[in-house]
Order: structure tokens, then C-alpha cells, then sequence
């Protein structure tokens, strides 16, 4: 049986870059070798693509493989932009695709999605850079009762995010947030246990999946060869 040829997408320009390296470290040293033909590909942060240790035009290395895990984290990789330029290289590759992925990355219109979807949701509102801070502030201890989660509205995982107790620290936390973002999303604090469910599309004859145990979520060749 012909191996799959699985290019492990890893690094980038973000400010994930690690995580995003222990995240494909992971990924290359559990995809089962009997299934899949695995090659390391390294995005640096300044840009050059790596495969197995060596820089390559990244045209070259997209033809090289069958399909794209990608273990991108943060802007570039989550945002949609890898996406379209695994798109425009016709390479199949894991997790969302472009409009999604852009979607997601931006959290005032993720969170407006899921409030039309019915899903609760913290209290909170948008700030701009742009704003009078001092105003704004005043304005959201009125809509949001404190304490505040603050994050840059663009970046992925708790990159820039703060917890505020006081209008100083929220205004900290702003300012904070909006060396990553011209915006910043503030929300009521929840206190609780974080949970996380993967959801799949058209896998193993379901249209829809919940992953409920890692055995599940383990990459198969059906989930690799989906886009």
C-alpha cells in the first residue's frame, strides 16, 4: 500500500512560533509511520520554508506531499492566509478552511456568530485604538460588571490577554492588548474550568463529529485527505 505523503506544517511568523514547533514536534512523532511518508516543514520566522532541515522554494515542497497537517498557531496560520496559499497550490489540508479560519481569528465576529447561533456568551464590547480611553473605560464598567478579560480582537490562544480588577488595570490591559491589535475585545471574567471539544465534518460517515476522547481525535488517513 502507497504511504501518504504528510508535510507537517510548523513555525511561522507568530507570536505561537514555539508552541507552534512542540505543537508539529508532537505531530511528527505520533502519526503512524506504517500509514503516512511524514516530512518536517519548517516556516522560520523570517519567512524561509525548511523541509526535513532544508530551505526549498514553497512551491516545490507543496508538490511534494499529498496533504498539509497543519500546526500553525496564531496569525498566518489561523487566520486564513495559509489557507489560501495552500489553496492556490491545490494541497488538501487539516482543520478550517479560509473564510472560517479568518472568521474565528477575528473574535467580535466569531462572538457575533455564535450569539446568532444562540450560544451564550460573556457580556462585552469592542475598543478601538482609535477610542478616548479614559471615556470608554468609564462606558464599559456601565454594560460590563468586573472583572474584565481583556485580548487583542486578532490573535490567537491568550496571546495579550489580561485579567482586570480596576479601571487601571483595565486600562493597562488595553493598552496591553493593542500592542498586538487596533482593537480589543472586553469581556465580563467567568470564572470556571476551560473546555475544549474538536468538531469534524464528514468523518468516519458522520456529517458532523465531537471528538470526546484523544483516541478519536487521533489524525487518520480519512481526516488527513479532507480539507
Amino acid at each position: 500500500m502507497l504511504k501518504i505523503k504528510v508535510g507537517v506544517l510548523r513555525g511561522g511568523p507568530s507570536a505561537e512560533y514555539e508552541i507552534s514547533l512542540l505543537t508539529g514536534e508532537n505531530v511528527l512523532k505520533h502519526l503512524p509511520k506504517d500509514k503516512y511518508e511524514v516530512r518536517d516543514l519548517l516556516w522560520t520566522k523570517d519567512g524561509v520554508l525548511h523541509q526535513d532541515g532544508f530551505p526549498k522554494h514553497p512551491p516545490k515542497i507543496f508538490k511534494s506531499v499529498d496533504v498539509v497537517f497543519n500546526a500553525l498557531h496564531g496569525e498566518y496560520g489561523e487566520d486564513g492566509r495559509v489557507q489560501q496559499e495552500l489553496e492556490l497550490h491545490d494541497v488538501p489540508y487539516t482543520g478550517s478552511g479560509i473564510l472560517a479560519s479568518a472568521v474565528a481569528m477575528k473574535k467580535h465576529l466569531a462572538k457575533d456568530i455564535f450569539e446568532k447561533s444562540g450560544l451564550k456568551t460573556p457580556r462585552g464590547t469592542v475598543v478601538s485604538k482609535e477610542n478616548d480611553l479614559e471615556k470608554k473605560i468609564q462606558e464599559i464598567a456601565k454594560i460590563v460588571p468586573p472583572f474584565w478579560v481583556v485580548k487583542p480582537n486578532g490573535r490567537g490562544s491568550s496571546v495579550g490577554t489580561t485579567i482586570a480588577k480596576s479601571s487601571p488595570e483595565l486600562l493597562a490591559g488595553l493598552i496591553k492588548a493593542f500592542s498586538y491589535d487596533r482593537k480589543a475585545l472586553v469581556e465580563e471574567y467567568i470564572e470556571g474550568r476551560e473546555a475544549t471539544c474538536g468538531v469534524l465534518e464528514n468523518f468516519r460517515g458522520e456529517n458532523i463529529t465531537r471528538c470526546r476522547s484523544l483516541k478519536l481525535c487521533r489524525p487518520t488517513a480519512d481526516f488527513l485527505i479532507t480539507k
